[in-house]
């Protein structure tokens, strides 16, 4: 369910609105001279009136009217942080305030312009109350519900993410959104079920994730004119099919039907965002369908010069598994090697990293600046992390939110009507804390990936001393039934890989890389185990 927070509260009787022509009406002189101001579009004048109305009116239904107003106007010079401190007065001040969904309401038109989907959704859900947002604009407060649903999701609360997700209104821009949402908690509790041993209920969140994933393709309507209209209608839907066609993928292979999950892999389009991620997770559909030609063609792909910059350390050790399990243990120590030498030798400083004592706002540059000094301690992080922590989608809206704030910052001593004011101090002071914030806020993403980085290499380490100590094993019984050690002394080579028809030829790899070879390699593989080693 979706809670609710406090009380219903009273509505003062006194509203101040707009008029039928779309103004704001007065009832003081000074009220009626900031509201001309505002309806002027002289809006500088506007905020500076509304806010000595604001602290100084002995009407409570003037102060009220002139703190939403001022919002307003600031909203409207684009001061989005400085709207976002008088919006928030409003909203926290709960149901009694005249305009408390009005205040709701810009919350989430400013989280919209600094695409801010973590501190502004996190108040908001904080003071919740769906009683009186039963009351609001539905396409407003779908929104609400998405933002909600969102942090709730990245907090791994995911009951509760599915309450407010599923609220989203039909009509609403992100109700496309809400249902891809929906679709990746149902993956990630399939997983948790395939790990708990619960097949019932994990095949059961994979069947529901696909039909959510099918219902956001639907909406394309698989016309052309419909798929415009969708676009015309939904935020980010072309993306959105786009990664449906992914997750359909990874749903598939959690479910343990690999040829589909192949088939959807294979539909990504070439030299794509998505591209390396499906050449890697094809790689383990290949795998476990003991396809292992097909597999290690995909990795060597992966491996090209083409994504040199990618953290992938998993695929070495899915390399080196490959190996292993036809008996090539000298490609399989190969695979091992590289990733020792590429990844786990990150691991000491990685671990001094995530262990110290520095503030937050010290790693926050690691994605806030384009380039780091010699003496950051971000510029220790190794390219290949770093890189994988700015393809995040959320680095480019810390970014834009802190752009909105350095530029706020240096615009409000400029506003000439502002000059010597409380309020030219106050919003200064608010745009100096919000950024303090932000940058805790930035480093504390920034800490979460590094330990991520870490734990995941060295959850690989572990992965790759197993692979080894097989290895081991496996040629001392060699050794001990008199069997060569080399392959190509007791193995047999694979017949060549099938050319489809005749748009295809073969020919064998030169130890260089063209673009259009890039996703049609296939490994001719050695099947080197004896019968009987």
């Amino acid at each position: 369910m979706i809670k609710s927070v406090g009380a219903m509260g009273f509505v003062l009787a006194m509203l101040l609105g707009w008029s039928a022509q779309g103004q704001v009406a007065g009832t003081s002189a000074q009220l009626n001279q900031a509201v001309e101001a505002y309806n002027s579009n002289d809006l500088a004048g506007a905020a500076k009136l509304f806010y000595e109305i604001k602290m100084g009116d002995t009407q409570a239904a003037n102060r009220a009217q002139a703190e939403y107003y001022l919002a307003q106007s600031l909203f409207k010079m684009g001061m989005y942080q400085s709207a976002l401190a008088f919006f928030n007065a409003v909203f926290v001040a709960g149901p009694a305030h005249p305009y408390y969904l009005k205040g709701a309401e810009g919350l989430i038109k400013v989280a919209q312009a600094l695409r801010d989907d973590t501190l502004i959704p996190s108040q908001i859900n904080k003071y919740y109350n769906s009683q009186e947002f039963a009351r609001m604009d539905p396409l407003v407060l779908s929104s609400i519900n998405f933002y909600v649903g969102m942090l709730l999701y990245r907090q791994e609360k995911y009951g509760e993410s599915m309450a407010f997700l599923a609220a989203v209104d039909a009509k609403s821009r992100v109700y496309a959104k809400g249902l891809f949402l929906q679709a990746i908690i149902h993956i990630r509790l399939g997983t948790r079920y395939n790990m708990a041993r619960d097949e019932t209920r994990s095949q059961a969140e994979y069947d529901q994730a696909i039909k959510l994933f099918n219902n956001v393709i639907g909406l394309s309507g698989f016309k052309e004119d419909q798929a415009q209209k969708a676009m015309a209608t939904y935020d980010n839907i072309l993306r959105l099919w786009q990664l449906c066609t992914l997750n359909l993928a990874r749903a598939y292979y959690g479910k343990g039907d690999y040829e589909k999950a192949v088939m959807y892999y294979s539909r990504i389009p070439k030299f794509s965002q998505d591209w390396a991620d499906a050449l890697f997770e094809m790689g383990w559909a290949f795998f476990l369908r003991e396809e292992y030609g097909k597999a290690l063609g995909s990795l060597h792909t992966l491996h090209s010069p083409r994504f040199g910059s990618l953290f992938t350390p998993e695929a070495w050790i899915l390399k080196s598994t490959v190996y292993f399990h036809v008996c090539l243990y000298e490609e399989a120590k190969a695979a091992i090697a590289y990733f020792q030498g590429n990844y786990e030798k990150f691991l000491p400083e990685l671990k001094n990293l995530v262990e110290s004592s520095l503030p937050n706002e010290k790693y926050a540059s690691l994605l806030l600046k384009d380039s780091l000094d010699a003496n950051d301690p971000m510029a220790v992080v190794p390219p290949t992390i770093r890189s994988s922590i700015l393809t995040s989608p959320r680095v480019e809206n810390f970014r834009h939110f802190l752009r909105s704030l350095e530029a706020e910052g240096l615009a409000i001593p400029q506003v000439s009507e502002w000059k010597g004011s409380r309020l030219l101090q106050e919003l200064a002071g608010v745009v100096s804390m919000q950024r303090n914030l932000l940058l805790r806020t930035a480093g504390g993403f920034v800490k979460a990936n590094l330990i991520n980085r870490y734990q995941t290499i060295l959850g690989f380490v572990g992965h790759s001393k197993m692979v080894q100590l097989e290895i081991t094993t496996r040629e001392r019984e060699l050794v001990k039934a008199e069997l060569p050690i080399q392959a190509q002394l007791r193995g047999r080579l694979e017949p060549r890989p099938n050319v489809p028809d005749e748009t295809f030829n073969y020919w064998s790899f030169k130890q260089e890389y063209w673009q259009d070879e890039l996703g049609f390699f296939e490994y001719t593989v050695r099947d080197a185990c004896p019968a009987n080693p």
